[in-house]
């Protein structure tokens, strides 16, 4: 992409004080793969794109749709998106692309302990683990913004400092299910941008349950 690409598309001003420092952001972000359109979407939403290359690298790989989800995993809609809502998680819409695959697993598993402890009981315990996973995303952001975010901008950094900032953050942050993997207590509930804070450090969507089959 170049300079007159991203003034056209209203993301670039040559006459700006900050011209260079703003177009040295754009170039990187155009190098991790970012388009014209995802820049523009960001600018419109959140008025900066220091978080989008994060944001982006945690939104990376395949999305499901709940129907999808519904469908792999031998399971209705309704019923995925109870235990999704008891996990706290927004209402999705038909069309929304914001589930991970690993999450197929997942509901299975919640299946399985649904007949194992019945429906009353591991509800309660999924709004539980729901409510951890939201402190766990509000503790990483804050970690972020406290020890990254503010000594950058104290000192004077550039925006592509604090862009570049945000994505080592998100790679950093997939450590985190990497380490729990091997909880005894079980499966995952894997990276999900649906928490809390998913713009800045991407919490991780790791719910552990039963581990194989829980009537066994």
């Amino acid at each position: 992409m170049t300079a007159a690409e991203f003034q056209a598309a209203g993301l670039y001003d040559p006459a700006a004080p900050d011209a260079p420092a703003r177009l040295e952001l754009l170039e990187w972000l155009a190098a991790q793969g970012v388009t014209l359109a995802d820049m523009r979407e960001a600018q419109l939403r959140w008025g900066a794109l220091s978080g989008l290359a994060g944001d982006l690298a945690l939104r990376a790989g395949e999305r499901l749709t709940l129907a999808e989800v519904a469908a792999r995993s031998g399971m209705s809609p309704e019923r995925i998106e109870r235990f999704d809502l008891a996990a706290a998680f927004p209402p999705v819409g038909p069309e929304e692309r914001v589930f991970d695959p690993g999450t197929v697993a997942m509901f299975a598993s919640f299946a399985a302990a649904e007949q194992f402890f019945g429906q009353g009981p591991l509800l309660a315990f999924i709004r539980v683990l729901g409510s951890s996973v939201a402190r766990i995303a509000e503790a990483a952001v804050s970690l972020f913004l406290a020890n990254v975010e503010a000594p950058i901008v104290e000192r004077g950094a550039s925006e592509l400092a604090l862009a570049q900032a945000n994505l080592r953050a998100v790679q950093l942050h997939d450590t985190i299910p990497n380490a729990m993997a091997d909880d005894p207590v079980g499966p995952t509930l894997a990276s999900s941008p649906r928490s809390g804070g998913a713009r800045r450090a991407g919490p991780a969507r790791v719910l552990p349950l039963c581990p194989g089959a829980c009537g066994s």
